[in-house]
This record gives structure tokens, sequence and C-alpha cells, in this order.
């Protein structure tokens, strides 16, 4: 009798299976196989009357069995779900299953590593016939089980999940500006995640206005008529400096910038809004798109105004 008590799977569902053997000399032996884990009480009857044995019955507990890869899952952190970042550090989490199916508590993974234990997980991408991109295969790191609580009546199902993180590798002979579609696959010690393969989305970092680092004389102001120099850093959204404009409307997350549209945005602004063109002449961003990563409004503080609020 009983059920799954704290990381059940049970409920109220038959889960045990028996066999009795008569022996010699008025001994029985009783064999029972679980199916699933959870908290049970283990009853024997004899007799007509179908007495108590003891007059009590025997606590049992069914613990998971060996871990799974094939049973085990993965969800959230981007993987199949969302867009994924060349170079960036993504975390999934990955849940835990026995061979049977059942959850595999974080309590339960502690207490019987030596069968749960994971020894490797890999995220990894195998290039089909009609694929030009590249095959990768990446290590990823476990870190701390959390476990998901489930209500089912008066039980609390626990489910554990172990946080997984891996870094995306960048394209090697590709372009990096390019989005793509990759089937991944997860691997948990050697053996591939059976709900795989996860399609997801994968492209290079974006320039990210709000890390440009802006130095110089310039930005001190200086006398009329004077030229006053500017150096501006592009960053991209993972932090990283911009060595490269590259396609410049697939880097800056902008589908064009035309130089009309400026201007009429500059307009917008009112009298005091002088707009100005920026033209790279040298360098790797010296370019002929017609594509501005960069415009400049100077504009007058008004009388009595802060420089803060300009």
């Amino acid at each position: 009798e009983g059920g799954g008590g704290g990381n059940g799977n049970g409920g109220g569902e038959r889960s045990i299976t028996g066999e009795l053997e008569s022996c010699a000399g008025g001994m029985y032996h009783f064999t029972y196989t679980a199916s699933r884990t959870g908290h049970y009480t283990l009853s024997l009857v004899v007799g007509r009357d179908k007495t108590l044995v003891g007059d009590a019955n025997f606590p049992v507990e069914v613990l998971p069995g060996e871990l799974s890869s094939q049973k085990c899952g993965v969800f959230g952190g981007k993987l199949g779900t969302g867009t994924m970042v060349y170079g960036s550090s993504v975390t999934f989490g990955l849940y835990l299953r026995d061979t049977l199916g059942n959850y595999i508590s974080c309590e339960h993974y502690k207490r019987g590593f030596s069968h749960h234990n994971i020894t490797e997980v890999a995220v990894y991408h195998e290039a089909s016939d009609d694929s030009n991109h590249a095959v990768w295969n990446v290590p990823a790191r476990v870190g701390r089980c959390r476990d998901n609580v489930y209500h089912d009546g008066a039980l609390d199902v626990l489910d554990g999940v172990m946080d997984v993180t891996f870094l995306v590798p960048r394209p090697d002979g590709e372009s990096s500006a390019k989005s793509t579609t990759l089937d991944l696959e997860v691997r948990v010690n050697g053996r591939r995640v059976k709900e795989g393969p996860y399609a997801t989305e994968v492209r290079a970092a974006q320039l990210d206005p709000t890390k440009c680092v802006t130095t110089g004389r310039g930005t001190k102001g200086g006398k009329p008529g004077q030229p006053r120099v500017l150096t501006i850093q592009l960053v991209n959204e993972l932090g990283e400096n911009m060595t490269s404009c590259g396609n410049a409307a697939a880097e800056s997350g902008a589908a064009s910038c035309a130089s009309s549209s400026t201007k009429e945005t500059c307009k917008a602004r009112g009298v005091r809004c002088e707009w100005i063109e920026i033209t790279v002449t040298t360098g790797a961003c010296a370019t002929a798109q017609k594509v501005e990563l960069l415009e400049a409004f100077l504009q007058p503080l008004a009388e009595g105004e802060s420089e803060s609020a300009a």
C-alpha cells in the first residue's frame, strides 16, 4: 500500500508486483518488484481471516534506480526555445530520471551518488549532408541541483534539476554575422539525450551602444573653429571591443540607417539641433556602405539649463 511521497511518482496507482513461493516446513518466500519510487507500507496477512502477520506493517522506501541519460531531458536556457549568441555562456536545466522514468530528487541524487553520478555533459552539433556548418562538440559544466516542486493532492513531488553551463563556440571559417538555425544535441555520460535534437537559432553578438566607450578632448569641448577629436570604441553585447565593421547592418542589428532619416530625426529636435555626418576614412570600417553606425547631435544648452538635462 502507499504511494510516492517525497519525490513520488506513485499516487494511488498499483506499482508493485510479486510472487509467492511455498517452501517446505511451513515457510514461504515472497518476492516483490516496485516500479515507482516512494514510501510504502508492506502488509502480510495469513489464514482465512487474513490476520496481519506480527500485528504490524513494514515501512518500505523505494529509491530511484540508476540514472538514465536517455530518460533525462533539458529545458530553459534558450536551448531549442530562443536565440543564442556566438561566444556567450548559456545555462540550461537537465532534469533527472532513472531507467523507468522515475524522478530523481536532489536528495536522492546525493544519497545514490555512486549510480546517479553525472561524469560528463556535452553539447554538440553534427553537420548534415546539406549543411555547410562545422561540426562542433563542447564540454559543459554541471552546477547546483535544485528541486522543482509539484503538488499531487496531498503529496509534494520533487523533480531534481541540474544547472548545466556551456560556451557557444564561435564559427570557424563562416560568416559570424549570419544568423542560422542549428540542430543541437546533448550527451550525458557518453549517451545522447533521447528527446533531442533541439533546433536553436544562433547569431553573432550585436553592437550595444550602452557599452560603447567615448574618450578624448572632444568630450570637454573647445574653442570656436578648433577641431576637437573624439575616440569611440564600439562594443558588442558581450562586452567585447568590435574590431571590424563587417556587415554594418547585421553587426548593429539595424536594417538600414539612411542619411535622410537621420536628418529628419535631427530636424524634429528643433532649430537648435545641428546634424553632423561622420565619414569613416581609415581602418576596417572605411567602407562604401550607405549605413551610418554613428551619428552625432550637437545641441546648445538653453539659458539656465544644466548639462545633465542636455
